[in-house]
């Protein structure tokens, strides 16, 4: 019998991809392939990524398309749910499971629904999120091309640059394992100092110690003031 060989398994799919497929989900009449045909344009120039805004020129016509931005509580807990991979963003590493995190808390990366995606372009033929014309869609497929080589354009779209996320990710404490619990920790570690040893008898003797007169009764086979002397100094020393 002939073995099947096996089937190699797909990689995460690039953020090109994802992003052209989720705006297409959103029912605004553009598609995938349109998008990517039309962004690798040499008509596509002047691509640029700011908090909220993206914008190009597209054959000498200016087009932008507009992403809600997280508020400063979003980003809060946006920079929380990314901890799992707080050392490969500081590593300036970009994990493809990103956006899976921040999905998780309400906060995904890519336009969850058509509303908070608003399109415009100078030709006049487009009116929000309905917008079709050819400009945009080759806006959107540029930036899908720009994702790929840099997926940290889509924290900027989003409102928070590399520089900015990075330095709060740095002051936020590790998620390896717990805060030390001393300001001080070599203290708080350090071996404590050792208890005297019971039964020591160069100790100066304390003044009740002196009244104790010797009571001729034993415990265990020794003398009872001796063991009495002994109580008393483990109960007065400092």
């Amino acid at each position: 019998m002939t073995a099947t060989p096996a089937v190699p398994t797909s990689g995460p799919r690039s953020w090109s991809d994802r992003f052209l497929a989720r705006v297409e989900s959103l029912g605004i009449g553009l598609f995938a392939d349109q998008m990517r045909e039309s962004g690798g344009s040499a008509q596509v120039r002047e691509l640029s990524v700011a908090p909220g805004s993206a914008r190009a020129r597209v054959g000498g016509v200016d087009v932008w398309a507009d992403l809600t931005v997280f508020d400063a509580e979003q980003w809060r807990r946006a920079e929380e749910a990314l901890a799992p991979v707080r050392h490969r963003l500081l590593a300036d590493e970009f994990p493809p499971d990103a956006d899976a995190l921040l999905a998780r808390v309400g906060l995904p990366l890519l336009p969850a629904r058509a509303a908070e995606l608003t399109l415009d372009c100078a030709c006049g033929r487009t009116s929000g999120a309905s917008g079709v014309c050819r400009h945009v869609a080759a806006l959107l497929g540029a930036l899908a091309i720009a994702f790929d080589h840099d997926p940290f354009l889509l924290l900027r779209w989003r409102g928070r640059d590399r520089v900015r996320l990075l330095a709060h990710l740095r002051r936020a404490p590790s998620p390896s394992g717990p805060e030390p619990l001393s300001p001080t920790p070599t203290g708080f570690w350090a071996e404590p100092a050792p208890y005297p040893p019971p039964g020591r008898d160069d100790l100066p003797p304390a003044p009740a110690l002196d009244e104790l007169a010797p009571t001729g009764l034993t415990a265990r086979g020794r003398p009872l003031d001796r063991a009495l002397r002994q109580l008393y100094r483990a109960m007065t020393e400092e």
